[in-house]
């Protein structure tokens, strides 16, 4: 079973230091230019999560958007509009065993 395997693992262990030369976490970058690319990639890697969900959230937004504007355009009588006030709310009398201000 080694034997058959032989030649990949010895290849492995030949080629193990340069494959482990390749990430920045292992050797310490020399150049200003070398360190400043690490520290792009750091500020890419950490801000595409956000990215990817800001653009999923303003598709969405933008997709509502016209979705409305053709429901508005095809039957304005039937679009529900916002009221420009809000309604009254009015709180129940205040309980004076369980309100000492009141």
């Amino acid at each position: 079973m080694l034997r058959k395997y032989f030649f990949w693992l010895a290849t492995a262990i030949i080629f193990a230091p340069a494959a482990a030369s390749a990430c920045p976490a292992c050797f310490v970058p020399s150049t200003p230019g070398a360190l400043y690319a690490l520290y792009l990639s750091r500020v890419l890697l950490i801000s595409a999560p956000f990215l990817m969900v800001g653009f999923v959230a303003a598709v969405m937004y933008c997709a509502n958007r016209s979705r409305a504007r053709a429901a508005a355009a095809r039957d304005p009588d039937r679009v529900v509009r916002r009221e420009k006030e809000a309604p009254i709310v009015r709180m129940p009398p205040r309980d004076p065993l369980l309100d000492p201000n009141a």
